[in-house]
């Protein structure tokens, strides 16, 4: 399975937010977005090092685990506010693992075991995607990608934290 980490994004970090509703949501965790390490750049993202992870992300080929390098993209782009690459990396991994999922999954007892981590990598990309959605202001698309990623069976993402977040600051 793959090792995560979870990096904070702040309202701050991804949308110009007034001084004065930074105020109002002091008492408000921020949002996490989650990489997947040791693999797409993952370690370089944790570390802080998004242009470069970005620069050799960007130009990879296709593989066979193409979602995990647009789910790392997804948060690498995030990370230095280019929200539109990162919603857009993030929907091409949403794309890859649920056409995985219906290629994949035939009720054979490993088939179920890959079928999980399917499940477990579609729920992160959700979140973070939900979170790019949250702090641009979209709180309708960002409660349906958090409840999508929470539903899954299947589940190591923010999404539950990342909904509580949403709920506060909508308050």
């Amino acid at each position: 399975m793959n090792k995560l980490i979870s990096l904070i994004v702040t309202t701050t970090a991804l949308a110009a937010i007034s001084a004065d509703t930074l105020a109002q949501e002091s008492d408000v965790p921020p949002y996490e977005m989650t990489v997947l390490l040791d693999q797409a750049q993952g370690n370089a993202i944790a570390s802080g090092s998004f242009e470069r992870a970005i620069r050799k992300l960007s130009g990879s080929a296709k593989t066979a685990n193409q979602h995990v390098t647009l789910t790392n993209l997804c948060v690498a782009y995030a990370k230095t506010k280019q929200v539109d690459s990162a919603v857009q990396a993030c929907d091409a991994a949403i794309d890859l693992l649920k056409a995985k999922q219906a290629d994949h999954y035939s009720g054979h007892p490993r088939k179920a075991s890959r079928e999980r981590v399917l499940q477990s990598d579609l729920s992160i990309v959700l979140s973070n995607r939900g979170v790019l959605f949250a702090v641009t202001g979209d709180y309708e698309r960002a409660r349906e990608s958090f409840e999508a990623a929470i539903e899954l069976p299947a589940n190591r993402s923010k999404a539950g934290q990342n909904m509580q977040r949403l709920t506060a600051s909508e308050s």
